[in-house]
Order: structure tokens, then C-alpha cells, then sequence
């Protein structure tokens, strides 16, 4: 039998454990993580100067009262809302664009069935006013979130959604 030394045994030990950690990162598995999620590169609370660096100059902009309240990029919208010291913080980010996803996975086009794998059992919610039907998921970190997941066909995403109520 190969006996091995202290400093050989950890570093068998240490490529062990990287090995473990690679394949735990290239999971099939999407993870979604509630508390911080992250759609299109974009979380809560970033501010306007943050969302221009990561996505670029918004092909239209929304004011209110000559505040900017939201930037669309095509098929993608970040919103912003205003807190005491009149600060504009991401609220609402919503996305159609094929091949986006969340941060860990779940993507536009991914089945419903991965939805629930990811995070957990939620009823579908029929939406009343000709909008998709809807999962919904709250952010524990942030009391006033949800992710929406909606479906124009009841089996795949059609729409990403990270909202916050003011």
C-alpha cells in the first residue's frame, strides 16, 4: 500500500474537494437564489449608473414628473422607483428575449416542470385581464418581491419578471 505524507494527503484532500465543487457547479439543475436573485445581469436596489455600465444605453426611456423611471432595451425593461432621499433604485426588471435567464438558470423557453424543480411547488395563476398565466415566488430578503414566471401555453416561459411593490 502507498503511504502517503501529510502534505501529500491534503493535497489529494484539497483536489478532491475541487473536483466535488466543479461538478456541483456544472449541475443540470437550475438554482435560483431567492434572497439576491439576478435577471439579465440586473438585481434590486442597483442604481440607474449600475444598470447603464451593465446593459448599455436604453433604446427608450420612461420619466415621470422628469425623473426616469424605467429604460427598455427592446424586449427587456428595468424600472425604477424613488426612495425618502428621492434616489432611482431598480424595481422591476421584465424580459421576453429568448435565452435570458436568471442568475443559476431558468430561462425564457424552459418548461414549467424545471420552474418547480428549481423553486419549489406553486399553482399556476390564471391571469383575468388576457395577460399570461403566472407562478409566483416570493423573496423572502425583500418583503414587498416576487419572481413572476409567466406562460403563454401553460408548459414553458414566456416572460421573466423580478417586481417590487412601493
Amino acid at each position: 500500500m502507498l503511504a502517503l505524507n501529510r502534505e501529500s494527503r491534503g493535497a489529494l484532500l484539497r483536489g478532491f474537494f475541487l473536483a466535488c465543487a466543479a461538478l456541483a457547479a456544472c449541475s443540470s439543475e437550475p438554482s435560483v437564489n431567492l434572497d439576491d436573485p439576478e435577471l439579465i445581469g440586473i438585481r434590486w436596489n442597483m442604481s440607474q449608473q449600475e444598470v447603464l455600465d451593465r446593459l448599455g444605453t436604453p433604446t427608450r426611456v420612461k420619466t415621470d414628473l422628469g425623473v426616469e423611471t424605467g429604460y427598455g432595451y427592446g424586449n427587456r425593461y428595468v424600472g425604477f422607483a424613488l426612495d425618502l432621499e428621492r434616489v432611482a433604485t431598480v424595481s422591476e426588471i421584465i424580459t421576453t428575449r429568448p435565452g435570458d435567464c436568471f442568475a443559476g438558470g431558468l430561462c425564457i423557453g424552459d418548461t414549467l416542470d424545471a420552474v418547480r424543480a428549481a423553486l419549489g411547488p406553486a399553482e399556476l395563476t390564471p391571469s383575468s385581464d388576457g395577460r399570461p398565466a403566472r407562478l409566483l415566488y416570493p423573496a423572502p430578503a425583500h418583503e414587498t418581491c416576487w419572481l413572476w414566471i409567466m406562460t403563454d401555453d401553460d408548459a414553458t416561459i414566456s416572460e421573466l419578471r423580478m417586481a417590487c411593490q412601493p
